[in-house]
């Protein structure tokens, strides 16, 4: 999970894979430069032949989905056994980005919208789903 927006897809998701074991990767995004930068890791044991699924809600710039993926790879985890599944994606730079980290057959998107907006928010988008979630905005 990519905290904090991530959580709203917790509960539904261990319906689905009630034996996964769960990690979390804090990234917290700067508004201005849309650069996330990380303030918390903890991951279960994960190697060359973990699947690891990272949900997230929004894929705009992809660039959390990528320092994410940074970090698993680091940690042993082909990217081949990556997969993202998410509810609304940018086709550029987002889907795009994301196609060239990991196979564009692993990314599960329900939605697409076309761009980012010059705040980089997918557009037209939901806004910023970690704060409609959690009741900020």
């Amino acid at each position: 999970m990519i905290l904090r927006s991530s959580i709203a897809m917790l509960p539904a998701f261990l319906q689905y894979f009630p034996k996964a074991l769960v990690g979390f990767i804090g990234l917290k995004r700067d508004e201005k430069t849309a650069i996330a930068k990380k303030y918390y890791e903890n991951l279960p044991k994960i190697g060359k032949s973990s699947i690891v699924i990272i949900p997230d809600p929004m894929l705009g710039t992809a660039g959390s989905l990528a320092q994410a993926i940074q970090i698993l790879i680091k940690r042993g985890v082909t990217s081949k056994n990556i997969y993202y599944t998410g509810f609304v994606a940018a086709e550029n730079p987002g889907i795009k980005r994301a196609s060239k980290l990991i196979p564009k057959e692993n990314l599960t998107i329900f939605a697409v919208d076309s761009k980012l907006d010059k705040t980089f928010y997918i557009t037209p988008g939901l806004g910023d789903f970690g704060d409609r979630y959690f009741g900020y905005k």
